[in-house]
């Protein structure tokens, strides 16, 4: 876990926050907007650059998606993800920055500092999540002991999805906007539980799409 402010690697937030909103306003859903590489542009493939030079991501890392999310008290559920603490069922190493600035009313971000290959073998057997219960929830980490990062537009948080981690409640009328990037490791599996549901969920979904 690393906490740093994205003008560490010369990314000017203003702009940052600008491309961001573009990018949120042409294609999100329940405030969340995501891209895989392919579909990124310039400005964005140079950021992606910066932060694997910066966390000496080279070799084995690869970017998963990025994600622009808005967050407001409207869209909060207290016992639904993300703002239940849990481990991520495809880990990766994700940096979480603030385009705006977040304090305790704003659903400050949350995270455990635990050893990440602690939950490895929970992870790797969990089963998909249902309507009703989230499996992914991690219940036996103090909530006391949680970090709270809290921070201005810029701030930036880098660490790995098998330390506990979750979106606190958003109490004001603000919206917590922030740009999510998460970097996928070669080595590391998904629970094969959750990979086969979605093996055959897209397998099932790509050969419907050749009748329509």
């Amino acid at each position: 876990m690393q906490i740093f402010n994205v003008s560490e690697i010369g990314i000017d937030i203003d702009e940052l926050n600008k491309n961001c909103e573009n990018k949120y306003n042409k294609k999100n859903l329940n405030g969340v907007s995501a891209w895989n590489y392919n579909e990124l542009n310039q400005y964005f493939i140079d950021i992606i650059y910066r932060l694997k030079k910066k966390f000496n991501l080279e070799k084995n890392f690869s970017l998963r998606k990025i994600r622009v999310e808005k967050y407001s008290n409207k869209l909060f559920q207290k016992n639904q993800l993300p703002f239940v603490p849990h481990i991520d069922f495809d880990r990766c190493l994700k940096i979480m920055i603030y385009l705006e600035n977040v304090d305790d009313e704003e659903g400050a971000f949350c995270v455990a500092p635990k050893d990440p290959n602690y939950y490895e073998k929970k992870r790797l057997s969990l089963s998909p999540n249902k309507k009703n219960k989230i499996n992914n929830s991690i219940t036996d980490f103090n909530p006391q002991d949680y970090l709270v990062f809290k921070g201005k537009k810029g701030s930036a948080i880098f660490f790995d999805t098998n330390e506990p981690h979750y979106a606190s409640e958003i109490k004001s009328d603000k919206t917590r906007f922030i740009l999510r990037i998460d970097f996928k490791n070669s080595n590391w599996k998904m629970p094969i539980r959750v990979y086969l549901k979605k093996f055959y969920f897209d397998k099932f979904l790509n050969y419907f799409k050749k009748f329509i």
